[in-house]
């Protein structure tokens, strides 16, 4: 990474637009910056660092209370608060094989009480949107800004490293940041405070007495389903008897006929139906022999006569013969009343014999014998006229089916108990069987209950659950973020361990390069903990802090930072503000000779007039590309940048 231009408008001492080039020539790294005081050097260091970091640098601020005070007061007093400044910083890079050129502008200006910053970058000459919206990570990558203080700082920070006090903090952050360490420092630390979070969301005086709650409450519910457990047992029981009670009455009701009694009507209609069908035929029957079916009825009666009357021909019918015909008289005389033949028409029929054997008198019986067999439809003629027809036939079928079936419902009828001789059982069983609905109903209404117990147990139970859930997982997290903390301690300790002795040779070679009586430093060793940094003598015996001059402290710190600088492994330009400001003569030629065209590709060293003069000038000139002068004119309000040096003591 190159340093090519930078540009200030309205920046500090700096009114309008002004700009610098950066850029240094093969083998002279050096761009030499020189300004008095007040004329608005301290100002490129910090607008190098406020264009590329912004608020993230955290050296900025000084002692603003805040990063829109800070840039408020980088505004130039002579302009206008709404015109604002800007900071445009122009660097190249080289990645994926080919040199990028990056320009970074960063404006800002008040609206109203507030401070509006803008952020702009270009990548080789065109915008580049998705470079502003994520520059923080951009240049993250290139000069991360934990470890940006090794490559941009000034004096003080060398004289503050310089202190035994506070060498080892400075030494500290700077190698954390070098190795990441200050990661795990940070992850560390937010293991703890997630620690103490979900303690102080979980383990509260309130959570604790809404847990006792959820407790008596299930205790309650749990006691309430044991209540409703035995009564819904119970109500089975009696649901149960219920139900057998009414199922030894049905079965005593239909023993009794009782079913057979809650059908009565329908079978007393069927009876009905029956009877009207019998009667129906046998009114059709009973004008059918109206007729001369009753004649026919004798026709066997006849054909017995004919015999005796053939057996008899020659003589008088004896007394059996008559007997015979009375005794087939009386039989002709029932079966015509069986049949339901009118007394008038049997009447009329025996009429009919009567006068038909009158006139043959007892004394001739042969030939009243024979008249009457010459009326008697005995012979083949008369029986062949009197015939049964088709529909006599049918008629006697259907009377015969339907006094069978007129038989069979009077039958059943008879079968049927009378309704008040089984209507105890009836309302037996009706009672029995509501009582068994009720205790159903019962039952059912215990299940309900107890199902939706069943529910609200299982979300307090849940509930309860989770707080002890959650009581249990910050127990876990603790033990595990410990556990962790302990293993980051740990890996921070074993890696700064490895990476410290290497550190330690570069320091102590760096140290001597810069010390002139490097004779006597044998070594230099850090603590992997504290981070104490001592210098061990030609004997190998640490030498005290206090046998160190101020300005050998001073160069064992530029010793350090150059060490770091040069473990980074990064090739970044460093930029130092009053470099010798607090070294004396001896120390500032080997710093001049030793340090400066060595701790970089490209350095910036911001002097003052009494910094980077006469000899030390004269040294550093072999490695110097550019040359600038900064002067202040009160007349226009502003600094400016010029070619060339002090004149002071040495030629431009």
């Amino acid at each position: 990474m190159i340093l090519t231009r930078l540009t200030l408008h309205n920046v500090g001492a700096y009114r309008g637009a002004h700009s610098i080039e950066l850029s240094p020539s093969p083998g002279r790294p050096v761009v030499l910056v020189g300004a008095l005081n007040g004329s608005g050097k301290t100002t490129l260091l910090e607008s190098i660092q406020l264009a590329l970091y912004g608020r993230s640098a955290k050296q900025l601020l000084r002692d603003a209370t805040g990063y829109e005070d800070y840039l408020r007061s980088l505004i130039n007093r002579h302009v206008s608060t709404k015109e604002g400044a800007a900071v445009t910083l122009e660097f190249s890079h080289r990645a994926e094989g080919k040199q990028i050129n990056y320009t970074v502008r960063r404006t800002w200006s008040v609206v109203g009480s507030r401070v509006r910053e803008d952020l702009e970058v270009n990548r080789d000459g065109l915008p580049d949107p998705a470079a502003s919206e994520r520059w923080i990570e951009f240049i993250n990558g290139l000069l991360p800004v934990q470890i940006a203080d090794l490559f941009l700082f000034d004096g003080e920070r060398i004289e503050a490293l310089a202190k035994p006090e506070t060498s080892a903090d400075v030494l500290r952050t700077g190698v954390h940041a070098l190795l990441g360490l200050d990661l795990v420092d940070n992850l560390s630390r937010s293991l703890g405070q997630l620690e103490r979070r979900m303690q102080r969301s979980v383990v509260t005086s309130e959570t604790e007495a809404d847990m006792a709650r959820a407790e008596a409450l299930i205790a309650d519910m749990d006691e309430r389903r044991q209540r409703l457990i035995a009564d819904q047992a119970s109500a089975q029981n009696e649901v149960d008897e219920a139900e057998k009670a009414v199922r030894r009455l049905q079965d005593r009701l239909r023993s009794e006929g009782g079913d057979l009694a809650e059908t009565r009507d329908s079978v007393e209609k069927h009876v009905a139906d029956c009877r009207l069908a019998f009667e129906s035929v046998e009114s059709e029957l009973r004008e059918l022999v109206g007729e001369s079916m009753p004649i026919r009825l004798v026709e066997r009666l006849a054909s017995e006569a004919a015999l005796l009357c053939g057996v008899s021909s020659e003589g008088a019918l004896d007394r059996a013969i008559r007997e015979r015909l009375e005794l087939r008289r009386a039989e002709l005389g029932n079966s015509l009343r069986a049949l339901g033949v009118a007394k008038t028409k049997v009447n009329e029929i025996f009429g009919a014999i009567s006068d038909s054997i009158a006139p043959l008198g007892c004394d001739t019986p042969d030939s009243a014998w024979q008249a009457l067999l010459a009326w008697v439809p005995g012979s083949d003629a008369v029986l062949e006229s009197i015939t049964l027809s088709t529909v006599v036939s049918d008629a006697i079928a259907r009377w015969e089916s339907a006094a069978e079936q007129l038989g069979v419902a009077e039958a059943r009828l008879a079968a049927v108990p009378a309704n008040d001789t089984v209507a105890h059982l009836v309302d037996a069983v009706a009672t029995g069987t509501a009582k068994a609905i009720g205790a159903r109903v019962k039952h059912e209404s215990l299940a309900a209950d107890r199902e939706a117990l069943d529910r609200s147990l299982t979300r307090e139970r849940s509930r309860m659950e989770d707080l002890y859930s959650r009581r249990r997982e910050v127990d876990r997290i603790a033990v595990h973020s410990a556990r962790a903390r302990d293993v980051l301690a740990s890996f921070r300790v074993s890696v700064a361990a490895k990476k410290l002795h290497a550190l330690e040779s570069r320091i102590a070679d760096n140290f001597r390069q810069l010390l002139r009586k490097a004779e006597l430093v044998d070594s230099v060793a850090i603590d992997p903990v504290t981070f104490q940094l001592t210098v061990m003598g030609s004997e190998g015996a640490p030498i005290p802090p206090d046998r160190l001059s101020a300005g050998e402290r001073q160069l064992m710190a530029v010793a350090v930072l150059w060490s770091l600088a040069q473990a980074s492994g990064r090739e970044l330009p460093i930029v130092i503000d009053t470099p010798l400001g607090r070294l004396d003569g001896s120390h500032r030629d080997l710093l001049v000779q030793n340090y400066f065209p060595k701790a970089s590709h490209q350095v910036i060293l911001l002097s003052t007039d009494e910094e980077v003069r006469d000899r030390y000038y004269e040294a550093l000139i072999p490695f110097v590309s550019r040359q600038y002068l900064i002067s202040h004119r009160e007349r226009d309000k502003t600094s400016s940048f010029s070619e060339g040096y002090f004149s002071v003591g040495a030629a431009a």
